[in-house]
């Protein structure tokens, strides 16, 4: 099958998923292959373009000869140069909780699931980017798939409320996690951020919102430079529920540790 087709196939599939703002994300995606790599589980090392897309978990490779799509069971390892922004992305593929809740809600019922799926030899896995590495651990973020529901709200106006209106909408829901992984194998969930869409049919509305998983985490993995981490935060204006400024964080206490 020939690229453009393969595109068209993937972007119908994916539009009756998601919402007008994921479908134009989703486009993005679909036409998005930049040049990398795949390792298949038996060792065998792919080199072409790569597509990867985080809204619907799917992997695809273009090679001389072939074409090619995986999943995170048969994939330990990809990675590819970013053609948007030139920086060179690497994913791992990892043991993960079969049901995935809000972590902030249930933290302890989705550690049980991991510690669980962890002693049945990790059956589930997932695809997670990694996006800094030391030697002592890796900060991972894992993307959840996009989850659509119908919504429908009624409420009452009026000094009596007789006036009643309806609000329906379909709401598209995307979870990003960010993790500390250590040379021991331990998958430790720092923050959670939370992507919303609500789709009125003729406009939508967006936000997104970040919390900490565990508060006491960061101070945990960066021990003594902890200090020095808060210094550095304050004087950049860095905020620990933040992505971009975690990283950054994290980066600097590999620069100090050289760990």
């Amino acid at each position: 099958m020939s690229r453009i087709f393969l595109s068209i196939t993937c972007f119908l599939i994916t539009s009756q998923l998601l919402g007008q703002s994921f479908q134009m994300r989703a486009i993005a995606k679909t036409n998005s292959w930049h040049q990398g790599m795949v390792t298949t589980n038996d060792g065998t090392v792919l080199h072409g373009l790569v597509r990867y897309n985080d809204l619907i978990g799917t992997l695809s490779i273009q090679t001389e000869n072939s074409s090619e799509s995986f999943g995170p069971n048969t994939v330990p390892m990809f990675e590819f140069t970013d053609n948007q922004t030139g920086k060179e992305r690497r994913f791992v593929s990892l043991p993960y909780p079969r049901v995935e809740p809000s972590l902030t809600k249930d933290f302890l019922g989705w550690k049980q699931d991991f510690e669980t799926n962890m002693r049945k030899g990790g059956k589930i896995y997932a695809f997670a980017e990694v996006l800094c590495e030391g030697k002592t651990f890796a900060l991972l973020s894992k993307m959840s798939q996009v989850k659509a529901k119908e919504v429908t709200r009624s409420s009452s106006a009026g000094p009596y409320g007789g006036m009643v209106t309806t609000d329906s909408y379909t709401e598209y829901k995307q979870n990003e996690i960010l993790f500390f992984f250590d040379h021991e194998g331990n998958l430790k969930p720092f923050l959670e951020i939370v992507f919303k869409q609500k789709d009125h049919g003729f406009w939508d509305s967006n936000s997104s919102s970040s919390k900490r998983v565990d508060k006491d985490l960061l101070e945990e993995m960066t021990g003594e430079y902890y200090s020095k981490l808060m210094e550095y935060a304050k004087a950049k204006n860095l905020k620990k529920n933040k992505k971009e400024d975690v990283v950054q964080l994290i980066n600097y206490f590999i620069s100090l540790s050289g760990s």
